[in-house]
């Protein structure tokens, strides 16, 4: 027989409220005395429903809520199943009521006992169309059934008294009992603890990596693994590749330092031994291919040209089963190459595998990406004026060692300032275009922003913000006009000196507010719709179908783009995401 203790508003037995689906699903995997199981959920639009588990034997139904996954409410609908303690027994000895000395049963507590050691509580709420009366206590409420006998006579009670006897004696017995948090018409969550990382929120910037909020670290591509044990800790499991079953969509191609031209492939994997499945993926090269599933036995690893393959030997994954994500790493250089992130819906194949990844990835809006290129394309200009003038130096001062005679230095000079000033003019008529072109995106980022009110402050590394750095004043001070040079043993007299650094200075905004960071965020409940209407169509998807016997969930699809695939289930909510780079 299960007990239960029941802690209102905190837990029942081994069930506590707020516990995620994973905690309670080990929690009754684990019992002996918990062996019929039925998991329920809308199909069709899984975030519209909560998540039931329903302890069929037991008479036991425990609530989840769709989007965090966490218990909500513990629900006891065959209350004579189970032992329930609060402090005390609830429940009759079976033995003394029925005079039985071979055994016991249990017996629904009864109105008056519950009376008795819980305490006293307000009038509860009497409901003459089901004939039920619901006792409340904070964060607990029972329900009695009230035979027909007696109905006419609580009909006829107060508002402020209890059906606790009837004048025969008779107290009803409780036939379902809830434990909740917060209020029986709207029961919430409670806190997590503070050392929790349960759903911790983690932004995503899709050619940078992740950023969780909670720890304040940030996990970027190419981190080497003590970088990533540092900020999270071990993972659950580390999983080898040996194998890539979809490298025949994959041009295979690699260059002499046996470093790959693109991603060679995995948005996901599965390692638990066994028979469980691993995903794999393509690619870069097309980004309408994008994973199939292959069985964990094979792996999911390439080859690399030139190099010994042994079994075991290639890429790798950590597992953090608990925080809802993969990551692999590079098998020679030994960082970051990918992540995934899985969304745990419960018609998936992999579900309760991991926990739900509370991620929020960051797509610059159109007008963003804009202003990052504009920026972007400033920062290479300046680098490459730096470059121009370094060069345009070094021949002067090879034309400058080479001269016999002071006239001829002194010729040199005088073209060496016409053509750097020349120069000057010409990068500072670019960067000036480039500056009222960011200018002007700024402002129309601005005017937007105004009208829709967006608030987004910028991400971490954000590119929006306009380089300000002039020309690297080193340039002008090594400049040839101001160089002394021997010839013949004689000292030549140093030329007039150029001061270009404030001339080719760039123009500062003239915008005094510098707008939001503008951006499209995607979460794991964003649908499959939405996310086309942000990224714009692709090719087709990669058909992943372990057939029905191993998988009765059907197929999933897996849609690339330029260092992201998406895996969809067939309801258009997302199953995973995968995050590479070139």
């Amino acid at each position: 027989m299960l007990e239960l203790e029941l802690t209102p508003g905190v837990s029942a037995g081994p069930f506590k409220i707020g516990a995620s689906f994973k905690e309670v699903s080990a929690i009754v995997e684990s019992s002996r005395l918990m062996t019929s199981v039925c998991v329920k959920y809308n199909d069709k639009e899984p975030l519209s429903q909560d998540i039931l588990m329903d302890l069929t034997d037991n008479g036991i139904l425990l609530r989840f809520t769709p989007d965090t996954q966490r218990l909500k409410t513990v629900e006891i609908y065959k209350v004579h199943k189970v032992m329930l303690k609060y402090g005390v027994l609830f429940c009759e000895d079976a033995s003394v009521a029925l005079g039985r000395t071979d055994g016991t049963q249990v017996f629904p507590p009864k109105f008056v006992h519950i009376y008795e050691h819980v305490g006293l509580t307000y009038s509860g709420d009497y409901s003459s169309d089901f004939s039920k009366y619901t006792l409340y206590y904070p964060g607990l409420y029972f329900i009695f059934d009230i035979p027909p006998e007696y109905r006419h006579l609580l009909t006829k009670h107060a508002p402020d008294e209890h059906p606790c006897e009837f004048p025969d004696r008779f107290s009803p017995s409780a036939s379902r009992i809830s434990l909740f948090y917060g209020t029986p018409s709207s029961p919430t969550l409670p806190p997590l603890p503070p050392d929790s990382h349960y759903f911790e929120q983690v932004i995503v910037q899709i050619t940078k990596g992740l950023w969780f909020q909670k720890r304040n670290c940030v996990i970027p591509f190419f981190a080497s693994v003590q970088d990533v044990l540092s900020d999270l800790g071990a993972p659950s499991e580390i999983f080898y590749k040996e194998e890539d079953k979809m490298k025949i969509h994959s041009p295979m191609q690699y260059n002499s330092d046996l470093q790959p031209s693109g991603p060679s492939a995995t948005p996901s994997s599965s390692p638990n031994a066994q028979s469980q499945p691993t995903t794999s993926s393509t690619s870069a090269s097309n980004p309408s291919l994008a994973s199939s599933n292959v069985s964990s036995s094979g792996g999911a690893g390439g080859v690399y040209k030139g190099a010994t393959h042994r079994s075991g030997c290639g890429d790798y994954f950590y597992n953090y089963y608990d925080y809802g994500f993969d990551i692999l790493f590079d098998w020679q250089a030994h960082t970051v190459r990918k992540f995934v992130l899985h969304c745990n819906f419960p018609n998936h194949y992999e579900f309760n595998r991991y926990t739900k990844c509370n991620f929020a990835i960051q797509v610059p809006t159109p007008e963003q990406q804009r202003l990052d290129k504009l920026v972007a394309d400033l920062q290479q200009l300046m680098i490459t004026q730096q470059q121009q003038q370094l060069q345009l130096q070094q021949q002067y001062m090879q034309m400058m060692q080479s001269a016999t005679s002071q006239q001829q230095q002194q010729q040199l000079i005088q073209q060496f300032t016409q053509q750097q000033q020349s120069m000057i003019q010409q990068q500072q008529q670019q960067q000036t275009t480039l500056q009222q072109q960011i200018t002007q995106q700024k402002q129309t980022l601005l005017q937007r922003q105004a009208q829709t009110h967006t608030t987004d402050t910028a991400p971490p590394n954000s590119t929006s913000q306009t380089p300000t750095t002039t020309q690297t004043e080193a340039v002008q001070q090594e400049a040839p006009s101001q160089a002394t040079v021997q010839t013949d043993n004689k000292e030549t007299p140093q030329g007039t000196q150029t001061n270009a650094s404030s001339s080719n200075a760039a123009p500062e905004p003239t915008d005094q507010d510098e707008p939001a960071y503008s951006y499209t965020t995607i979460t794991p409940d964003t649908k499959w719709d939405q996310v086309s209407q942000i990224f714009g169509p692709c090719g087709k998807p990669v058909v992943n179908n372990r057939g029905s016997t191993e998988n009765p969930f059907g197929p999933t699809f897996f849609h690339g783009y330029k260092n992201i695939i998406f895996e969809v289930l067939p309801n258009g909510h997302l199953a995973s995401v995968c995050l590479f780079t070139d």
